[in-house]
């Protein structure tokens, strides 16, 4: 394993456990921003560092961060 891997892997590791610290908190909106926040950091590490897609065509970039967008859109309007 590289030491970008490791890095990775440990910084997924810490937002887990972010994810799960949080879950008891009682502002349910505030709630939704954050898990939304992390789970969009964290899909990013992995598309971007275990399927290589930074170096990828930058085009394939864009559709990634629009993907990720509206994903994260989705979830801040639902939550509502």
């Amino acid at each position: 394993m590289t030491k970008e891997y490791r890095i990775t892997w440990a910084a997924l590791v810490i937002l887990a456990i972010a994810s799960y610290s949080m879950s008891g908190r009682s502002d349910e909106e505030l709630f939704v921003a954050m898990l939304s926040a992390t789970t969009v950091v964290k899909m990013s590490l992995v598309v971007l560092v275990f399927m290589e897609m930074k170096k990828a065509h930058p085009a394939w970039l864009l559709i990634l961060g629009g993907i990720m967008l509206l994903f994260a859109t989705l979830m801040l309007l639902f939550s509502a």
